[in-house]
């Protein structure tokens, strides 16, 4: 018997987008109205549902992985300027992430 793929939450995606947004936990969680530590809990469960890491964590900071770019920016269909899927500007600093396979943060 197929085992079935368990489903990442809508809350987790949410979480996910905000801070990938946002660029901080901090940020997100205001904007979603909950604490940081929340954010935090539901980013982590995305990560080990999909087993990827999406976020490097240092100190106070929170930057994406080429995992997370893939997640959040990838480029929309057939578009002529790709455009990040979170914050809609054109992906100049995740087109650098990506062809030197460093972190960027979106937003």
């Amino acid at each position: 018997m197929r085992e079935r793929m368990r489903q990442p939450t809508l809350n987790a995606v949410r979480a996910f987008e905000a801070t990938a947004r946002l660029g901080s936990l901090k940020a997100a969680a205001e904007a979603l109205g909950v604490t940081a530590s929340a954010v935090s809990h539901q980013v982590r469960q995305l990560e080990e549902e999909i087993g990827k890491q999406l976020f490097v964590r240092r100190n106070n900071a929170i930057e994406l992985t080429g995992e997370g770019y893939l997640l959040c920016c990838s480029p929309r269909r057939r578009r002529p300027k790709a455009r990040c899927s979170i914050c809609h500007s054109p992906c100049r600093r995740c087109s650098r992430a990506r062809r030197s396979d460093r972190s960027c943060s979106a937003g």
